[in-house]
């Protein structure tokens, strides 16, 4: 049982490789507005935005979510795990569902496909939220993969995010990556729900998104975002520490910034009333509205 159905359904696709992305639209057919909740990691898929969806769509929004490929409903290919793939699957969405400019928010992984698409398609963007942002752009050309691959010395703590362990057995690091991501008292529901996702991706998708997620061009692109941003992050946060997003902010001074007291990985799932109402808030006051092109979502409504 979900708490809102979507108003249409389809697949979008990636004109490069040819991958198909699940979409899902909700909200009124003529919002003027759009939120574009993009996919995360490909641990999971895109009912991590349940708590959202809902109350933007009453709210007056138009939203979109996609499976990322490599989990859901969406395409399992082989390879083409890297930030210009996301990329150009979030555009393809885009264009499927008819919408000419969205209102962009990127979660962990998310932030590198949300920061690709105003660095690349700035005029496809109104505004950018930052939850968690798992990127850091200054040191974006720095990445050592052998480690990654190699057989960890044991299988304890961060040892467990390895290509061999994952391979060997998945589910002990999802359920430590889960308590990682969801660190707060009272969180075995978000838990269990990070560990059931993700059964719709593979050990082999995982390794591919390490190995192909180099982003040699983001510090350029970084520079590039010049739309009104907000960021979000919690001060308990097991994954990607605070001091990372401080540093992301300061590089933009259009930028806001929010830290959630107590809050792990996840402030949009540990709060979602506060983080819904200052996502609204800031929706509220900031861009002029993109426009919908009818005809596109016609279509996408007839393929579904």
């Amino acid at each position: 049982m979900r708490a809102l159905a979507p108003r249409l359904s389809g697949y979008a696709t990636n004109p490069v490789d040819g991958v198909r992305s699940h979409y899902e639209v909700f909200g009124p057919e003529r919002a003027e507005r759009t939120v574009l909740l993009l996919p995360t990691w490909s641990l999971v898929h895109s009912r991590i935005w349940k708590m959202q969806v809902p109350f933007l769509a009453r709210s007056g929004y138009r939203v979109v979510t996609f499976d990322g490929r490599g989990n859901g409903l969406s395409d399992l290919p082989a390879t083409g795990y890297g930030p210009r793939d996301y990329t150009n699957d979030a555009l393809a969405v885009i264009d499927a569902c008819g919408v000419e400019r969205a209102d962009v928010v990127g979660f962990s992984a998310g932030a590198r496909t949300a920061t690709y698409l105003a660095g690349l398609h700035p005029e496809r963007v109104a505004t950018v939220v930052y939850i968690a942002p798992s990127m850091a752009p200054r040191a974006a050309g720095k990445r050592q993969i052998e480690p990654f691959l190699a057989e960890p010395p044991d299988r304890e703590g961060w040892n467990k995010y390895n290509a061999v362990h994952w391979r060997e057995d998945i589910e002990d690091f999802v359920r430590w990556f889960a308590a990682q991501v969801h660190p707060e008292p009272h969180s075995t529901k978000p838990q269990d729900d990070t560990l059931a996702w993700s059964r719709g991706t593979t050990p082999e998708v995982l390794v591919r998104t390490v190995v192909e997620g180099g982003m040699p061009e983001l510090r350029e692109l970084w520079e590039l975002v010049a739309v009104p941003v907000l960021f979000v992050h919690g001060d308990d946060d097991r994954i990607i520490p605070l001091a990372n997003t401080l540093e992301l902010a300061a590089d933009l001074p259009q930028a806001e910034l929010v830290v959630f007291e107590g809050s792990g990985h996840a402030p949009q799932v540990r709060d979602p009333v506060r983080f819904n109402l200052l996502l609204r808030d800031f929706l509220e006051r900031t861009a002029a509205p993109p426009v919908a092109r009818n005809r596109g979502e016609a279509a996408a409504h007839a393929g579904a």
